[in-house]
C-alpha cells in the first residue's frame, strides 16, 4: 500500500474517531469562505490558524543518544488539537471538535550529540473540502554530551514548517509558514525516558480566496497564531528497535500526540 494511502486512512480515521458527525462539506473550503462576510471568514480562519499551528509544532520527540554513535529513525507520528468550546471551523466541519494531523517523520543522528529530522504529510483529500500537504524540519542538540555525567538530557530543539490546503480544483486558499523553539528536559528510566518541554510558536498563514457575496473580489486575509506558548508532558518507550512516545500539549489550545517508529 501507498505511503499516501496509509496516511489518508490514517487521517480520516481521525477524522472520524474526533468528530461528532460527518466532517465532509458538500462545497469545499474556498466555496464556503467566499459566501462569508469577512469577519467570519477571518474568525474561522484564525481557527485555523491556531489549530494548524499547534499541530505541526507537535509530535516531534524521537529517542536520542547523547553519544557520537550514528543512529537513524522512521515513524509516523499523529497529533490532535482540541477545539475550544466557541471554536469552529467553517462547512462541514463545524462538527469537528479535535483538529488532526498525521505525518512521516525521518531522523539521523547522532554527530557529537546534535540530531536532525524531516517530516511531511504527502497531498491528501478530505472529502470534496479541500486537499492538504505539509512538510517540516529540525535540528536538535542533547547538552547531556557536552556533560556526561548530568542525571538529565536537556535538549534544544529548533523546526520549520510549512502546510497548504487547497480547494477541489487545487488553487491553493491557506498556506501556513511556522518556527518554534523548544527546550525539552528527559530522564531516563529503563526503557523509558519521561520528558517535559517549553515552546514557542511563531506560525504567519494566508487566506486567499475570492469573496462572491456582493462584488467579486479577491480576499487575502494574514492571521498570526495565538497559541504561542505550549507547555508538553510525555514519555517515550524504547524497546529494541521500537520507539512509542505520547505526550499532551497545554497552551491556548491544547493538543495530544502520539508517535510509533524505529530506531537503529
Amino acid at each position: 500500500m501507498k505511503t499516501s494511502k496509509i496516511l489518508t486512512i490514517l487521517f480520516a480515521a481521525s477524522l472520524v474517531f474526533f468528530a461528532k458527525s460527518s466532517v465532509y462539506a458538500q462545497d469545499d473550503l474556498g466555496t464556503v469562505l467566499s459566501y462569508m462576510n469577512t469577519d467570519s471568514a477571518r474568525q474561522y480562519s484564525q481557527v485555523l490558524t491556531n489549530a494548524m499551528s499547534s499541530n505541526v509544532n507537535s509530535g516531534m520527540f524521537q529517542a536520542l543518544k547523547p553519544g557520537n554513535k550514528f543512529s537513524v529513525y522512521f515513524g509516523i507520528k499523529a497529533c490532535g488539537t482540541f477545539l475550544n468550546d466557541n471554536e469552529q471551523l467553517p462547512g462541514g466541519l463545524k462538527s469537528l471538535t479535535v483538529v488532526p494531523l498525521a505525518m512521516i517523520q525521518l531522523g539521523a543522528g547522532t554527530v557529537a550529540g546534535t540530531d536532525a529530522f524531516i517530516r511531511f504529510l504527502p497531498s491528501i483529500s478530505i472529502g470534496s473540502y479541500a486537499s492538504i500537504n505539509a512538510w517540516g524540519m529540525g535540528v536538535q542538540h542533547n547538552l547531556a554530551k557536552d556533560f556526561k555525567k548530568f542525571p538529565l538530557e536537556i535538549i534544544f530543539r529548533l523546526a520549520y514548517h510549512k502546510m497548504s490546503i487547497s480547494d477541489s480544483k487545487d488553487v491553493q486558499v491557506v498556506s501556513l509558514n511556522s518556527w518554534s523553539q523548544s527546550l525539552i528536559i528527559g530522564k531516563k528510566v529503563s526503557i523509558i525516558t519521561f520528558y517535559t518541554s517549553l515552546q514557542y510558536e511563531n506560525s504567519t498563514c494566508d487566506v486567499r480566496y475570492t469573496d462572491r457575496q456582493n462584488v467579486v473580489k479577491a480576499v487575502n486575509i494574514s492571521l498570526q497564531n495565538e497559541n504561542n506558548i505550549k507547555v508538553a508532558a510525555g514519555f517515550n518507550l524504547k524497546a529494541g528497535p521500537v520507539n512509542l512516545n505520547a505526550d499532551y500539549n497545554f497552551g491556548k489550545q491544547n493538543s495530544i500526540s502520539f508517535g510509533l517508529g524505529f530506531g537503529f
